[in-house]
């Protein structure tokens, strides 16, 4: 049974919120993470943005097909940046070896802005992990940091 389908389960009918929903995800992956992000990884992690002052927004919990790395970065397809109707067609051709993705969910991620450990999420999450709602879009308005709905960057 994946996440997706354990998660189903336990709120029988129920929803919850976004933050409820994280901080399940958080406590089924805590114990697989890595230091060192490959290419061909899904992470899952909390981060800050360097520069969130010059973003229209950003994701403070990316769920990240790395495609790059470096010392100093990690670059990838964060599947929250499109639907989770396309999120499960991505997550599906990402099982089946593919690696390209809307160019959208392309974003560069600075490791030292990392906020938590990189949580590696099993292949055999990757079709349905997306359905689980933890994104939580933000953008920096007059010095505050306010709160962006997922479909308004879905749309975008």
């Amino acid at each position: 049974m994946t996440l997706y389908e354990q998660i189903k389960k336990e709120m029988k009918g129920f929803g919850k919120s976004n933050d409820w929903y994280r901080d399940w995800l958080f406590s089924k992956v805590s114990g697989h993470y890595t230091t060192e992000p490959k290419p061909g990884q899904m992470l899952f992690f909390s981060y800050q943005a360097f520069t969130a002052d010059r973003l229209k927004w950003y994701d403070k919990y990316p769920l990240v097909m790395v495609s790059e790395t470096t010392e100093q970065h990690f670059i990838g397809g964060n599947l929250h940046y499109v639907s989770p109707i396309l999120r499960r067609s991505i997550g599906k051709h990402f099982q089946n070896g593919g690696m390209e993705y809307p160019i959208k969910m392309h974003h560069k991620y600075l490791r030292i802005y990392v906020n938590s450990p990189l949580f590696v999420i099993d292949e055999s999450e990757w079709a349905d992990i997306g359905l689980i709602p933890v994104e939580h879009f933000v953008k920096v308005e007059n010095g505050r940091t306010v709160k962006v709905s997922s479909s308004q960057v879905w749309n975008d």
